[in-house]
């Protein structure tokens, strides 16, 4: 079945780099045809509004839908725990559930009680061009020529524990010396709002793991978490690349790339931890188990003078803890 380009109401933010490729018209292939796989794009009609009733289109604007909305999406896993958990389904059935603002779709099979039930859409088929399905893991960056920044990596305690706001705050500290700094996201699902944070904060370039063609990371192999690293890596010419691993350090992906040789490729490595005693353990956890030795903290928990108190009472003055509201000029000497 054939379809004209200008009858799609939105395209969600995840199939960005399949948009500039789609020709006037496009098609709808029979979406039992085969077994979905991530990255798959599917076209489907709004049909139930529920928890996202708003979707991030390319350019990372967010836009109203309404029931009725024909919109274009990415199938995807997806790993929230403050939302959901989602998974891309083993059949196609006749409706999915938006998983993120980012517009990846897939069955919802964890919910966190204090979300409300997920937007559905009819799906309509699978999107194709000359009869061949489109999928995001198609339209990748290529590899760059590679680069000798100084890394400092950004993890977190749990999944709202600041990491993206920590990670924009040592961008704009490091720009604010006049050092050209660069941006990446490996893990997570995506939604171009963390990077364009980055990219405000003052960094040259920004990347995420879309640009590699992948919707979201939730599930997928060490091997490609390592060559998604090394891709966006690759692509960075900055004097410092400032990355931001999703989630908390016990995350399934971000836990295996902390095991992993890509760690040897860290130059600084700062936490982000919503309160004291999870900086603590946090520690503990990352020196006893993976013998990795943070740099400094940050986090909601550093904005209050007692919580800070309460840290260093514990652990001592030798670590730096430093908030995101800070002058930028006395974050950028623990930096640097």
């Amino acid at each position: 079945m054939k379809m004209n380009i200008k009858e799609i109401s939105k395209f969600a933010s995840v199939v960005r780099g399949v948009v500039p490729y789609l020709p006037e018209e496009i098609e709808l292939i029979d979406p039992e045809i085969k077994k979905p796989e991530i990255g798959d794009v599917v076209v489907g009609r709004i049909k139930d509004l529920g928890f996202h009733v708003e979707m991030e289109n390319p350019s990372g604007r967010n836009r109203r839908l309404y029931p009725e909305d024909v919109c274009v999406f990415a199938l995807a896993n997806r790993y929230a725990t403050a939302e959901y958990e989602g998974l891309v389904p083993k059949r196609m059935p006749e409706t999915l559930h938006i998983l993120n603002y980012g517009g990846c779709c897939g069955i919802v099979t964890e919910k966190n009680i204090t979300i409300p039930e997920p937007t559905t859409f009819e799906v309509l088929g699978y999107l194709g061009i000359d009869g061949e399905i489109i999928n995001t893991k198609n339209f990748s960056i290529d590899f760059g020529e590679g680069n000798n920044a100084m890394s400092i990596l950004v993890i977190g305690t749990d999944m709202n524990a600041g990491k993206t706001t920590t990670a924009s705050s040592i961008i704009r500290a490091l720009s604010y010396m006049g050092y050209n700094v660069d941006g990446i996201k490996i893990t997570g699902v995506g939604r171009m709002r963390d990077t364009l944070a980055m990219k405000d904060a003052g960094a040259r370039k920004i990347f995420d793991f879309v640009d590699a063609g992948y919707p979201s990371t939730y599930l997928i192999s060490e091997e490609e978490l390592i060559n998604i690293f090394e891709l966006l890596y690759s692509n960075c010419s900055g004097e410092f690349v400032v990355m931001e691993f999703a989630d908390s350090i016990l995350q399934r992906e971000t836990n295996m790339l902390l095991h992993s040789d890509v760690m040897k490729k860290v130059d600084m490595v700062i936490l982000s931890a919503s309160c004291a005693f999870s900086a603590i353990g946090a520690l503990k956890y990352l020196k006893e188990e993976l013998n990795i030795e943070i740099n400094a903290v940050s986090g909601p928990f550093s904005n209050s003078g007692l919580s800070v108190r309460e840290f260093t009472d514990y652990v001592g003055t030798d670590i730096p803890v430093f908030s995101a509201l800070e002058k930028h000029e006395d974050l950028a000497r623990i930096l640097v």
